[in-house]
């Protein structure tokens, strides 16, 4: 603590908050020097230069006070806590200067409102408030939060897995060809199927060669109850968002509350191409997705409506699908460390998900997190399909891909414990499969059905 005294600062407590004023009061010429001890409202002598030696470069009391703050005269006090440092004093706040000297030609001068230092006039306004503390969002931090540590940021508390258990959810989806022979009897033959195997979700891609997926998925909606219908993803540089709100809010409509409407960025040049459409660079197309998203929670509202799914890998729109999607499927993830090994990708996983999770600003259980399933192979049942992941991951060599998450090999039972440990560790909890190893991915779905991961 510290007290002005006429033109000596007594300091009262060695601070290093108390010492820098002080040394900065001085430099001006507003005090003639320091004293240690007490200020002539106790009795006690407070002369200038008196018991201050110094020590590197601050000045440091010989002994502490006999007393508290708290003990001096009431008519010495002022009853507001003290803002002369960033300590405050256990007492009973800040000793104020004499009249003569507040009114003293110095500081007069010095400081023309009313002749009062500033370190005064807070002392007399008030304490400042406390600024709120921003967590920081380093590695540190968004690592403790995804490991169950009660974190706050922006002031929401960012809960975790063991404050509220989210259930698996698992899709599948579907391309099918216009050039096939009755695509639609089919797909309506694989929706069914899917539907008994126990399946979620039922997506259609969004391709030029294959059959228009709102449409498709209308005619799902009289051959299904319970799955939800979902697309999987729309690339919306094709779509005008205010025409895309409309129509997902018809389909919606049609299916009975139970569509989701999967977003992506766009990635095929060629169709673009064939579409007679430029190709943007990712940072447009990104940009495009981003008003998309923001558009459709204008159209949208806050009355029933489609929920929103965004798929990529790149950090820029994984951000906004954090800020605005209900889930969020990574499309892969990129592995730049060799060799690639487990570690190296589970790693590589962890960081995509604390950059999701720094970026997402709002509770974790508002946010779905998914993978997209490259391939679903059971023991004995030959070697994993890699043709999807050779685009989604063009710098893995055929031996490296199958270390990626999105490739599940193994019994039912080992593939189960990996999408457990999926959802313990990264809160992985929304799956989505090819059509073509929807069956092995069934029995996969049956081992884990009813099965609570530990909190």
């Amino acid at each position: 603590m510290a007290c002005l005294c006429g033109k000596t600062l007594v300091v009262r407590r060695s601070t290093g908050s108390a010492r820098g004023s002080a040394q900065r009061l001085l430099a001006r010429g507003q005090l003639h020097s320091v004293s240690r001890g007490r200020s002539r409202h106790d009795g006690r002598d407070a002369r200038p230069g008196r018991g201050v030696r110094r020590r590197g470069a601050g000045a440091v009391l010989r002994r502490r006070p006999r007393h508290r703050p708290g003990e001096l005269p009431p008519a010495a006090r002022d009853p507001r806590p003290s803002s002369l440092g960033r300590r405050r004093s256990r007492g009973g706040g800040v000793v104020l200067p004499q009249a003569r000297a507040a009114r003293s030609a110095r500081f007069q001068g010095a400081h023309p409102a009313g002749g009062v230092p500033p370190q005064v006039r807070a002392a007399r306004r008030g304490p400042r408030p406390v600024p709120r503390r921003r967590e920081s969002r380093c590695a540190l931090h968004v690592l403790r939060a995804c490991a169950g540590a009660r974190v706050r940021r922006n002031g929401v508390p960012l809960t975790t897995s063991a404050d509220v258990e989210r259930p698996f959810r698992f899709g599948v989806r579907f391309g099918v060809r216009l050039s096939g022979r009755s695509p639609l009897a089919w797909l309506r033959d694989r929706a069914r199927q899917a539907e008994q195997l126990g399946y979620d979700v039922l997506m259609l891609p969004d391709h030029l060669d294959t059959v228009s997926a709102f449409p498709a998925l209308a005619a799902l909606a009289g051959v299904t109850t319970r799955p939800r219908l979902g697309t999987f993803v729309l690339n919306t540089a094709f779509y005008n968002p205010a025409l895309l709100a409309r129509d997902a809010a018809t389909l919606d409509m049609v299916t009975d509350g139970r569509f989701d409407l999967g977003l992506g960025a766009g990635w095929a040049e060629h169709e673009f191409d064939e579409a007679g459409l430029p190709f943007p660079a990712a940072g447009a197309r990104v940009a495009h997705l981003e008003h998309t998203l923001a558009v459709l929670r204008q159209r949208f509202g806050a009355a029933p409506r489609p929920r929103i799914l965004v798929a990529g890998s790149g950090k820029r729109l994984l951000a906004a699908a954090a800020r605005e999607a209900d889930t969020l499927s990574l499309a892969s993830v990129p592995v730049h460390t060799r060799p690639v090994t487990d570690a190296v990708v589970e790693q590589a996983l962890a960081a995509r998900i604390a950059h999701i999770r720094s970026a997402a600003c709002r509770p974790v259980q508002d946010l779905e997190l998914g993978l997209t399933l490259g391939s679903v192979t059971l023991a004995g049942h030959g070697a994993p399909d890699l043709s999807m992941l050779r685009n989604s991951a063009p710098g893995l060599s055929d031996d490296e891909l199958p270390a990626l998450p999105g490739v599940l090999h193994g019994a039912p039972a080992e593939i189960a414990e990996t999408l457990v440990r999926y959802r313990e560790r990264h809160h992985l909890t929304h799956f989505v499969a090819p059509a073509a190893d929807m069956v092995a991915f069934a029995q996969v779905i049956d081992r884990i059905r009813g099965h609570r991961c530990p909190a």
